[in-house]
């Protein structure tokens, strides 16, 4: 590209192709420049963690400590980012501690990276201590602690801390609502989650946005509330998103509404034709209620469309080092010893009344192969 040596130029380019997507070309640039600094090092890391791409940012950050190029601010936003995203406790509490060495001062910024890390890993508890640490609070960081709270079942914390921010004068965000709605969703709160709801623009003046429409879908949906979720969707005065009609989509499968699921995916069709998690949702709808030739049906037409479902991914962490596993994949290198350790675990939980849900199990699944244990096969 000829642009190898120019940093501001390369930088901005890198940053332009992640806003799009474009994550290899990204890589490429990136590679290309000579003189790295902090701020290319800690753009590309970032970059990873946004897109969705986890072990390549914590990867990343493994060459920029070999290169010797100290971290920033800025750099350990990304990995706790990516730490976050993977679950990964331990490795979190590592950078936790790169931080202290590296002698970074703890800036809302990187106070709201660390409460958001240790609340995805579930240790709410260090999440809570490190808000209590912080002398300098924003809203974010605020947003993010009665986040944390409400996702970890800690909902009447929750409720309680957002008063104390009313008290204090703290003017809350759109963000704040989205932090209580999905705490009222994980509680199953309905009549709080309305009340909520109802108070965007009438207490609080502000603007709903399509967030707040797809957690209050969301709440209702998982709530049973099919119909009054599907005319909230038809009220909202703008276009639903895949995301809206999806969080109804789910609360169908919950329910086993076999006709509003199908309404539901063709507008899910309109919006994204190419997502064949659509398709793979309201096919174990279908398997849920028994119609199994429809599930079949619907098979053959992702076939005609050349659409081909994405296998599963999870990850867990165990001394420091995260394992990726994807659904059917015997990839990893004690995938024998795994796959016989849950053989034994289900001949041992069998006598006690386990039973897998077979009509859960992804519908490319072969009949015979129902019977194998259901985490052998969705290990996510």
């Amino acid at each position: 590209m000829g642009m190898g040596t120019n940093v501001f130029v390369a930088t901005s380019l890198l940053d332009m192709y992640c806003k799009c997507g474009s994550m290899d070309r990204a890589r490429g640039v990136f590679d290309e420049m000579v003189d790295k600094d902090v701020v290319c090092w800690g753009a590309m890391i970032n970059d990873y963690a946004s897109n969705g791409l986890p072990k390549e940012a914590l990867e990343l950050f493994s060459h920029m400590q070999r290169d010797k190029v100290k971290p920033d601010c800025f750099t350990f936003v990304g990995v706790l980012s990516a730490c976050a995203r993977l679950g990964a406790l331990e490795l979190g509490e590592k950078f936790s501690c790169l931080i202290d060495k590296n002698e970074l001062s703890v800036n809302p910024i990187l106070g709201t990276a660390l409460i958001d890390m240790y609340a995805k890993c579930g240790s709410i508890t260090r999440a809570w201590r490190t808000f209590q640490g912080m002398m300098e609070r924003d809203l974010v960081l605020w947003n993010a602690v009665i986040s944390g709270l409400a996702m970890n079942g800690h909902v009447k914390s929750a409720f309680g801390l957002f008063a104390q921010t009313e008290k204090m004068g703290i003017r809350p965000d759109g963000n704040t609502i989205i932090g209580i709605l999905c705490g009222c969703t994980h509680a199953g709160l309905v009549d709080e989650g309305r009340r909520f709801f109802d108070s965007i623009q009438c207490i609080y003046s502000l603007i709903p946005r399509i967030e707040h429409y797809g957690c209050m879908v969301d709440l209702l949906s998982r709530g049973g509330l099919l119909v009054e979720a599907h005319q909230l969707i038809l009220d909202m005065p703008f276009k639903a998103n895949a995301v809206v009609w999806g969080a109804l989509l789910g609360g169908c499968r919950l329910h086993k509404d076999t006709q509003l699921a199908e309404h539901v995916l063709k507008q899910l069709i309109e919006l994204e034709p190419w997502n064949s998690g659509n398709y793979v949702l309201l096919s174990n709808i279908f398997s849920v209620t028994g119609r199994w030739d429809d599930a079949e049906n619907l098979r053959l037409i992702m076939n005609e469309r050349g659409l081909q479902k994405t296998p599963g991914c999870s990850w867990i962490e165990m001394d420091g080092v995260v394992h990726e596993f994807r659904v059917g994949d015997q990839s990893h290198p004690l995938s024998a010893k795994i796959y016989m350790k849950l053989d034994e675990l289900s001949t041992e939980l069998r006598p006690l009344g386990y039973k897998p849900k077979t009509d859960f199990v992804l519908f490319d699944i072969e009949e015979e192969e129902r019977s194998i244990p259901l985490a052998v096969i969705v290990r996510s």
